[in-house]
């Protein structure tokens, strides 16, 4: 498949990253903005996080898959984000939008 093309560790670190950026670039906007920009923020972080590590667990890279899934879970706590990465885990992809 697809699982040696796959850099969890350079793509996680690029994810996390982003989606610092991303909170703190709408920290400084207007209510409604600052919503959307933060809703979009938690929603990529999660699906894309998913998606890397069922990505992996179908790649038989589980241990990978499951240090990704705790650095995520540790740096950016979210209950709908852990279901998901729970998910991922036993190798289902997220739902998308």
């Amino acid at each position: 498949m697809c699982g040696k093309y796959l850099t969890p560790e350079t793509t996680i670190e690029r994810m996390l990253q982003l989606y610092q950026m991303n909170q703190k670039y709408a920290a400084d906007k207007p209510t409604k903005q600052k919503e959307m920009l933060l809703q979009y923020t938690e929603s990529s972080l999660t699906e894309r996080s998913a998606q890397l590590i069922a990505l992996l667990v179908l790649n038989d890279r589980k241990t990978e898959a499951e240090k990704i899934a705790a650095r995520i879970k540790k740096e950016a706590p979210s209950a709908a984000r852990d279901a998901a990465i729970d998910a991922a885990l036993q190798g289902k992809f997220p739902k998308t939008d």
